[in-house]
């Protein structure tokens, strides 16, 4: 599942993609070449992680950075947290994106939120508030929470999906953020507010990363 590159410390994406990143064994002979746009099993991955290079690079670092979260291409979306066993492998906190979801960037930031969401909320343990549900590893998240959980309740969100609970509220505002910000700033511009000076800023995530220094659920 892993991709065998070697990381640069200087770059959070790199890191992320040799540390965290991969594709689901197997996953290259059962799904049929015509339904996706690559020509060869790691470009899927690339593909993914040059999305990913839209958010904040403190927020990459974060992710690479963290104990839990796998990231792996596979023939389904979805986030998972806790532990699952793919392909003989037990993996905790783990983000699926359909392989032939790639061509575009949505549902992979979409999958991506969600494990950010978890780990910001309470570190990913098993029965921790997520950031969504108003928790947070720091006072300056636990007040985003706070927001979050308000914002959800004025029932804006960008799309049906957005509007079924506060976690997909915060996972999907973020992906029409990265993809179509002007459209999340028409149908709802407190969140798209919100994100601008929080998730989305540089310097919101140097002062997360400052706080977060020492935690035992980061392995750099």
């Amino acid at each position: 599942m892993k991709g065998g590159r070697t990381a640069s410390p200087s770059d959070p994406i790199r890191r992320l993609i040799a540390d965290k990143m991969g594709i689901e064994r197997g996953l290259w002979h059962r799904v049929r070449p015509a339904s996706h746009p690559f020509d060869s099993q790691w470009a899927p991955v690339e593909r993914w992680a040059e999305y990913l290079r839209r958010l904040p690079a403190g927020m990459i670092a974060f992710l690479a950075g963290h104990r839990h979260g796998r990231l792996l291409v596979s023939h389904r979306t979805a986030y998972i947290p806790g532990a699952i066993e793919i392909a003989g492998q037990t993996c905790s906190h783990v983000c699926l994106c359909d392989i032939r979801q790639l061509d575009t960037p949505f549902a992979g930031i979409w999958v991506a939120a969600q494990l950010l969401d978890h780990l910001l909320g309470c570190d990913g343990e098993p029965d921790g508030p997520w950031l969504s549900d108003g928790g947070g590893i720091t006072p300056a998240l636990q007040e985003v929470g706070r927001r979050v959980q308000e914002l959800y309740a004025l029932g804006y969100g960008m799309d049906e999906e957005s509007r079924q609970n506060p976690r997909q509220y915060l996972a999907r505002s973020l992906a029409w953020y990265v993809t179509d910000r002007r459209a999340l700033n028409a149908a709802d511009p407190a969140v798209e507010r919100l994100l601008k000076h929080t998730l989305m800023d540089e310097r919101f995530w140097k002062e997360i990363l400052e706080a977060s220094r020492g935690s035992s659920h980061l392995v750099r």
